[in-house]
């Protein structure tokens, strides 16, 4: 997930309630554009993910232990 999870996309909640509380926060507060900002970028990573590279990938891990 830290593939495509990154601060440019997604808010770190932690596992914690002051830290779930925090990013619940920092989410009611942000601005809208750059909740769009996000969205951008989330659709742009999300672009590099198509089934025929994720099966590349997971043919090349594989494949180390054949």
């Amino acid at each position: 997930m830290g593939d495509f999870l990154t601060e440019d996309v997604a808010i770190n909640c932690g596992t914690s309630k002051e830290s779930i509380e925090k990013a619940l926060d920092t989410f009611i507060n942000m601005k809208i554009e750059d909740k769009n900002q996000r969205i951008e970028k989330g659709l742009e990573i999300s672009k590099e993910y198509t089934w025929e590279k994720s099966a590349r990938k997971l043919e090349a891990i594989y494949s180390l232990f054949a």
